[in-house]
Parts: C-alpha cells; sequence; structure tokens
C-alpha cells in the first residue's frame, strides 16, 4: 500500500500521520494535494526518486508489526541467518552509508554529497589521508568531468566525494554502475580472504535545468458572458521554480 493508493480517498497507505496524495511521484518541491494539504514528498513510498529519504513514524511502527508477525519473526532471527550464511563467522569487507549521490543545488554539475565507507569485521584501511587514483583504487563508469575522491580518516572509516562538473548533467544522464576497486595498497588484509574489496554501483542523480513556471489569470467582463475584458482587473501571478 502506498500514500497515494486510491489517490485522496482513503485508505492510502492506511497510516494516519502520512499525509495522502493524488498520484504517485509529485515531486520534491513539497506540492499540495487535491486536499489543499502539503505531501511528504522525502516519504520512500511516494516514489520521489530525487529526493526520498524517509519514512514516518507510524510506517515504522507499521513495517515493525510486520516483521514481529508469527510467520516471518524466525527470517530475521539469530539461529536463521547464522544458517543461511547471513550471519556467524563474518568476513572482513567494507561497507558504504548510502550508494546515493545528489547533484548540487546549483545545477552544474557538481556533486556536494559526500558518503562515508567502513572497514568492517577485522578489515582496515593501510593508510591515511588522500589515495591516489589507479594506484590505491580505480574507478568504472565515472562520468565524463567528475573525479572521485577517497579520503581515509582513520583505519576503518573513509569518505567518499566528488570534484569537478560533469560535461553531461542532465536527469537522463543520471549513473548508477559507478564503482570504486581498492588495490592492496589501500588495505592491509589479504584481498582474496575478504568479503568485497570494491564499492559497487554508485548512484549520482542529475536534475534538469531548472524552469520558470508561471500562470496568469482573467477575470469575466461584468456581462458575465465568460469573455475577457480589459478593463477586468488583473490579479497577480506567481513564479515558481522547479
Amino acid at each position: 500500500m502506498h500514500t497515494f493508493e486510491n489517490g485522496c480517498d482513503l485508505v492510502n497507505d492506511d497510516v494516519d500521520d502520512t499525509p495522502t496524495c493524488d498520484e504517485a511521484a509529485m515531486g520534491c518541491d513539497h506540492p499540495i494535494n487535491c486536499n489543499g494539504n502539503r505531501i511528504n514528498s522525502e516519504n520512500y513510498m511516494d516514489y520521489n526518486t530525487d529526493c526520498y529519504s524517509m519514512f514516518t513514524l507510524g510506517q515504522i511502527d507499521r513495517m515493525t508489526q510486520a516483521l514481529d508477525h508469527p510467520a516471518r519473526v524466525t527470517l530475521w532471527q539469530t539461529e536463521n541467518l547464522e544458517a543461511v550464511g547471513l550471519s556467524g563467522d563474518e568476513l572482513p569487507g567494507l561497507a558504504i552509508s548510502s550508494r546515493m549521490f545528489s547533484e548540487a543545488n546549483g545545477n552544474d554539475g557538481s556533486v556536494a554529497t559526500v558518503q562515508n565507507i567502513t572497514a568492517i569485521n577485522g578489515a582496515t584501511f593501510a593508510k591515511t589521508g588522500t589515495l591516489i587514483l589507479n594506484t590505491d583504487y580505480t574507478v568504472e563508469n565515472l562520468p565524463d568531468g567528475l573525479q572521485l575522491v577517497v579520503e581515509i580518516t582513520d583505519n576503518t572509516h573513509a569518505e567518499i566525494s566528488f570534484t569537478g562538473l560533469a560535461t553531461n548533467h542532465l536527469k537522463e544522464n543520471s549513473a548508477d554502475n559507478i564503482n570504486i576497486v581498492f588495490n592492496q595498497s589501500a588495505i592491509t588484509n589479504d584481498l582474496a580472504s575478504m568479503l568485497n574489496s570494491a564499492i559497487r554501483n554508485l548512484v549520482i542523480n542529475f536534475k534538469d535545468p531548472y524552469r520558470l513556471v508561471y500562470s496568469d489569470t482573467f477575470n469575466e467582463g461584468n456581462d458575465n458572458d465568460i469573455i475577457a475584458s480589459n478593463i477586468s482587473v488583473w490579479k497577480p501571478f506567481t513564479i515558481q521554480l522547479e
């Protein structure tokens, strides 16, 4: 069930603290629904892929109840995770806080997002500071004009950022297959013994250029004949950036 289920009529997602939506992906600038209320445009269940980032407390409660249901509760218990190889004697590896990066608000092809990599289960980085491209790591499928920077802050933490300006940065140029592959010089562990020594499928979401969206209103003439009169009082129009 989604926030836009059945439009502005109940039941929507059947959770009290999520504003209803007319339809999926209404946009990221807090548009108004058919009841005159602002939607929660950052909600994952609205499908606004450029800005989703959260669930409501009510949605979290609903998901927790689903996970605790007798038909599902055994799936995430320790015994089951160990039985299917998802828990127990974990191998050292690398984990990233999020694979999502977004174009900066200046809409100039730069990327403002920074994400963190953590070396887990005994993995450690071999050095600190800025790693050297093609010596300590390689990058695959990077959009033209951008450079990926890896900054090691301590032996288990690193920051990933992008410098430069993407040559092509319309929404259709968004990338979802950027890979960082670490070389042995960057990691103390034997790479062959690790669960992973690469971070794959990083995503950069670019934005289309901002547009001026406007509307103006003409008043009907005094004769009530559906003809716009040149003596009618003009109403102000608004300009909205998208």
